[in-house]
């Protein structure tokens, strides 16, 4: 399985997805990231002292972090999982690519088709139901020819349309006294 960080900056918005888990992951009920712009609002910093001194930015189409009060706590978005997920290199790609559900190199892109056998024994197919028909007449009713053939769904159509809509309408105005 071969995963880039190009790939994974492109599923989860230049790495800002990548700040949202962690930081869910840390504090699940508050709001992770409040971005404005290119630059986000302070946040908690989960690896120092859940203090509100994490600053998260857009530089070059990378959100990059650093920590407003200490200058060397700084990197990408691939620095701030690596401190999360304990592990580094291809592996740290291939984690993020599993917990964040990004399906790269996966058999499951939109084009892809999987085959499959279908076993007919196993398979009940229903049967497609059957629309009643009726037959309507012109007048006189003593006409004996049908002048048509309408189904349930095609007569409901007629009802709810806008060519017996008069109709209809006078017809459910009427009240039993």
């Amino acid at each position: 399985m071969s995963i880039s960080k190009k790939e994974i900056l492109h599923k989860t918005h230049y790495g800002l997805t990548i700040y949202a888990h962690v930081l869910r992951e840390f504090y699940p009920c508050e709001i992770a990231i409040s971005l404005s712009g290119k630059e986000s609002q302070l946040c908690k910093n989960p690896f120092r002292n859940d203090e509100p001194n994490l600053r998260i930015f857009n530089q070059d189409s990378v959100f990059y972090f650093e920590d407003t009060e200490n200058k060397n706590f700084q990197g990408d978005p691939f620095d701030f999982a690596a401190l999360y997920f304990q592990v580094g290199g291809n592996e740290l790609l291939v984690k993020i690519n599993k917990e964040l559900y990004l399906r790269i190199d996966d058999k499951h892109r939109f084009h892809y088709r999987k085959e499959t056998t279908i076993i007919h024994d196993r398979i009940s197919m229903k049967p497609k139901p059957t629309i009643p028909v009726f037959s309507y007449y012109r007048r006189p009713v003593t006409n004996i020819r049908p002048y048509g053939k309408l189904n349930l769904l095609e007569i409901y159509k007629l009802i709810r349309g806008k060519n017996f809509q008069q109709e209809t309408g006078t017809l459910r105005g009427l009240t039993q006294k």
